[in-house]
């Protein structure tokens, strides 16, 4: 009995220190920023916004001066940005983890993900659904973007606009971890062929998808 009665107070440390650790992340600036990154990372949120603006002024207004500027028409271009960054990102810390402990804390890094993201995506998935219920009925999208699996439909628009993007992070938060620890300290070589192999895997997925 006694150990089952410390057992219990051990899991909810644990279970505790998971989200401590997903807090501080998320209130603590990171550390040894690089203006450069920051730099590319504030474009990316101008490429989207002005992306985002266009769509609206060109369905109520019709295209205009604004709508047709490039940095505004390829405002697409953001969120390809926001992937690389986040991929380069999310993967240094994977690696550095992995490099310094020969293992990576999945469940730890899942709820600090999670606590950046789903609080207010799940917000507004809810407000979405109670605001719109007949469009929820009709697509049948709520739960798709509830279980981060819209950018698999074939219209991937979802009941939250933008929500393909947001799935696309969260499989790449399961893969990426899981990838690492299969993989593991293997040679360069190893590495070059597998990267390849998968930037190979989905262009050709894009090509049999879209033509």
């Amino acid at each position: 009995m006694s150990g089952q009665t410390q057992a219990a107070p051990r899991a909810l440390s644990r279970i505790g220190g998971m989200f401590r650790g997903g807090w501080r992340e998320l209130t603590t600036p990171a550390e040894k920023r690089n203006p450069f990154l920051d730099g590319l990372r504030t474009i990316a949120v101008l490429l989207v916004v002005n992306g985002h603006s266009a769509h609206g002024i060109v369905a109520s207004f019709g295209e205009n001066a604004y709508t047709r500027f490039p940095l505004t028409s390829a405002g697409w271009m953001g969120v390809d940005l926001f992937f690389v960054l986040s991929g380069f990102f999310i993967g240094g810390q994977l690696w550095r983890e992995l490099s310094k402990s020969e293992t990576i804390h999945f469940g730890r890094f899942m709820i600090r993900r999670g606590l950046r993201i789903w609080p207010l995506y799940f917000l507004v998935l809810v407000a979405m659904i109670f605001i719109y219920p007949e469009i929820a009925t009709l697509r049948h999208y709520g739960w798709t973007d509830a279980v981060f699996i819209t950018n698999y439909l074939k219209d991937p628009t979802g009941l939250v606009n933008g929500s393909w993007s947001l799935c696309s992070e969260e499989q790449f938060y399961i893969i990426a971890p899981l990838l690492l620890l299969a993989v593991g300290k293997r040679s360069a070589r190893m590495w070059r062929w597998l990267l390849g192999s998968l930037m190979g895997a989905e262009l050709a997925f894009r090509v049999f998808k879209f033509y």
